[in-house]
């Protein structure tokens, strides 16, 4: 028997779709030690079969029934860690128009909170112990930054110089 451990490709997100609210800065919660940071990727049905029947650490989320959605669909996902203290920390983009920045170390914060028009990912599997599921780790992750409640935020503006304002 042989102890060479089977290749397992990153997953490749091309629009992620996060779902629930993602630690980015890595507080504290009630399921979750300080530090620790992560984000929930929704998965489509095929893509969950196919990550469930490879191994990968996959969970369902069954909303619960209102008035407006008597039999709500389950949610399907995985939740991704993002760890910065890791060997290679994943590199961690925001973009904004044209501008793309590297967020390192704890500037990864800023991104608690925003609000984002696509996401673009890469996961890699990593298995804890033999036998566990496999657990996705953030590698590379492109976040789209977007800011839907201001209706000017991409206007141009003429420089005022009129410097007889009183206030």
């Amino acid at each position: 028997m042989s102890d060479a451990k089977t290749y397992i490709p990153n997953i490749i997100f091309r629009d992620a779709q996060l779902i629930f609210k993602p630690n980015f800065d890595g507080h504290a919660e009630r399921f979750n030690a300080p530090g620790r940071r992560y984000m929930n990727i929704r998965l489509d049905d095929d893509l969950y079969d196919q990550l469930d029947k490879d191994g990968w650490r996959v969970k369902v989320w069954q909303p619960k029934p209102t008035d407006e959605d008597p039999e709500p669909d389950a949610i399907k996902f995985m939740k991704v860690i993002i760890n910065l203290d890791g060997m290679v920390p994943p590199k961690i983009v925001s973009v904004k128009g044209t501008v793309k920045t590297v967020l390192e170390g704890d500037l990864v914060n800023v991104l608690q909170g925003a609000r984002f028009s696509k996401i673009k990912c890469s996961v890699s599997p990593y298995q804890h112990e033999e036998g566990d599921p496999l657990t996705g780790y953030l590698r590379t992750g492109y976040f789209y930054l977007t800011d839907m409640d201001d209706p000017f935020m991409d206007d141009d503006f003429e420089e005022d110089t009129n410097n007889d304002i009183p206030f």
